[in-house]
């Protein structure tokens, strides 16, 4: 004979289908708040977060963009030749091992030393706190020529392990030619996590009504 408890299950499983819900598991992805929640590493390194029309705060002395998302945009900026790197760290739930990043990104270099970029490079990507990475997106290597900030293709990334820590990273490498910088806007880093939709929770209900009707009669029928 079938339990009260087998009954709601079996009818919750057949009325109510789960949808996947995008959490966004950054901080301060659009540089609203300046760079809190950003780490930023490298002796010649000068980031900063500008409103449209602010000059970033290193050799390059960029203008910035109008933003994406909201009101400022990370100017990536460099002096003397050298690595900058500027990460967040995110831990993804315990039972997610794969996620997406959304992003706007732009180039900025300046000619202030011998003609051509050679060394120079910039990027965006996804890897682990070690810096190995899971998925290169927006790339720049060698190029004199800056291009504007817009939204860029999605990086999809798969973890090590679920419930694993990713770095969204940004490496700027400024060369003998001059300083270059990224310009950010708009990041997001997403999972998906299965939840009822909405128009889900009516049948949910409905499904415990016919589980309660269900039980009942299950009870009369054992009953002597």
């Amino acid at each position: 004979m079938m339990s009260w408890r087998t009954a709601v299950t079996a009818l919750l499983a057949a009325v109510v289908p789960f949808g996947a819900v995008a959490q966004n598991l950054l901080t301060n992805g659009s540089f609203e708040a300046g760079l809190g929640g950003w780490t930023s590493s490298g002796g010649a390194c000068s980031p900063s977060a500008q409103p449209a029309g602010g000059t970033s705060t290193g050799a390059g002395a960029w203008t910035a963009p109008a933003p994406v998302d909201g009101a400022a945009v990370y100017m990536g900026d460099t002096g003397t030749p050298g690595t900058c790197t500027f990460f967040q760290d995110v831990a993804l739930p315990a039972n997610v091992s794969s996620g997406q990043l959304t992003y706007a990104a732009g180039y900025n270099f300046n000619q202030l030393g011998p003609p051509g970029a050679a060394g120079c490079s910039a990027s965006v990507a996804v890897t682990t706190p070690a810096n190995v990475p899971l998925a290169v997106g927006y790339t720049q290597t060698g190029s004199t020529v800056s291009d504007p900030l817009a939204p860029r293709p999605v990086l999809q990334f798969t973890a090590p392990a679920p419930g694993a820590t990713v770095r969204v990273l940004i490496t700027e490498v400024s060369c003998a030619g001059g300083p270059v910088g990224i310009v950010g806007d708009a990041f997001a880093l997403t999972t998906s996590t299965s939840v009822p939709a909405l128009d889900d929770w009516a049948k949910a209900v409905l499904a415990l009504l016919l589980a309660a009707t269900a039980a009942t009669h299950l009870r009369r029928r054992a009953q002597p």
